[in-house]
């Protein structure tokens, strides 16, 4: 999957904040879930620090359901 071409620039923006670089290439399956393991990861980083679990976990949904899926 090219996921230049799944996600629109925001989303890819938010990939970037968690550190997940998107190049413009076909990503394999288990590429796909070592990107989605990292987002999750963020995700619990982040959320401890401040108590936002839900509001990173609705900001990443979308893109979770896409890497995943």
């Amino acid at each position: 999957m090219n996921l230049k071409n799944k996600l629109n620039e925001k989303e890819i923006k938010l990939l970037e904040k968690a550190g997940v670089y998107v190049e413009d290439r076909d990503y394999n399956k288990q590429e796909l879930e070592r990107c989605a393991f990292n987002i999750q990861d963020y995700i619990m980083s982040h959320s401890l620090k401040n108590g936002d679990i839900n509001k990173f976990s609705h900001q990443y949904e979308q893109i979770l359901n896409v890497l995943l899926n």
